[in-house]
């Protein structure tokens, strides 16, 4: 599955998924696999994954991060930062599979 990537510098580009670290395509700094999640009140947001291999050979998300804040390894801990509301995954992401644990690692 190729997925969206955002680096630290904000250059954006597409790749396949993978579990192991990318760097920038453009810039060499470290980046990371962006998805969307939304508040009822105030819309979408940008946040970055991370990977991990499962078992079977899949992979799954073990970490988040909204915006340049911390990563957390609790998807629950995604909360707006306007309002105290816990963010919910967009369902019509195409990075959808890949955060469900149903992506296969990839180059």
């Amino acid at each position: 599955i190729d997925l969206t990537y955002r680096c630290e510098a904000g250059h954006t580009f597409t790749a396949a998924g993978q579990v192991e670290d990318r760097l920038c395509s453009t810039c060499s700094e470290p980046a990371f696999a962006i998805t969307h999640y939304e508040c009822r009140q105030h819309g979408r947001y940008e946040v970055a994954v991370q990977f991990a291999a499962t078992p079977d050979g899949g992979t799954r998300a073990v970490r988040w991060r909204l915006g340049k804040g911390k990563w957390t390894e609790k998807e629950s801990e995604l909360v707006c930062p306007r309002c105290p509301a816990s963010l919910t995954r967009r369902s019509t992401d195409p990075a959808e599979a890949a955060v469900g644990g149903r992506k296969k690692s990839g180059g």
